[in-house]
């Protein structure tokens, strides 16, 4: 759990009992068959939200992915999940997140968009540059990653190879 923070961790932990003790309480108010109602229903409208806010798999917009998120969390089973989503319908939540995540990404805050070699910032493109610009020579230029074996002379030829490829000659040091 190494980096792993308690402001992360707890909410974690917290969040399905919290879910089962409104799952509770939704079951002695409600009743069984009307608690499950609204889970099916839930789910239902969440699959709607998602197949008409995110056309193709890509939003078009931050407050049509925020939709989306909504109706992740409407199909999500549990009563917290579904109220957080509720609360994400409303168009003034929608704007002012949408509005906080553009700000983030246009100050160079959002660590997204960044390219090697390329200074941080909206898109990776800041001073002018693009990101197939060559930079200068990087140390991570000089590094091969690979895996080595070890071919014996006395091994057997592969099927469909001649016992004379290049692969089986012996190399003289």
């Amino acid at each position: 759990m190494k980096g792993l923070s308690l402001r992360v961790l707890l909410p974690l932990l917290l969040w399905p009992l919290a879910e089962i003790a409104l799952f509770v309480m939704a079951g002695d108010l409600l009743g069984f068959w009307l608690t499950l109602l609204w889970l099916a229903v839930a789910m239902v409208i969440g699959g709607t939200l998602i197949r008409t806010s995110a056309g193709y798999g890509r939003p078009a917009d931050a407050e049509s992915a925020l939709r989306a998120v909504a109706g992740v969390l409407l199909i999500l089973p549990g009563f917290l999940s579904d109220f957080f989503a509720l609360i994400l319908l409303l168009p003034p939540v929608r704007r002012l997140i949408s509005g906080a995540m553009l700000k983030r990404i246009l100050a160079g805050q959002g660590g997204v968009f960044t390219f090697r070699g390329a200074p941080q910032g909206f898109g990776g493109f800041a001073q002018g540059g693009h990101p197939g610009a060559q930079r200068g020579p990087h140390p991570a230029d000089d590094i091969i990653d690979a895996e080595a074996t070890e071919i014996r002379p006395d091994a057997p030829p592969l099927p469909g190879q001649s016992p004379r490829s290049g692969w089986h000659r012996q190399i003289k040091v």
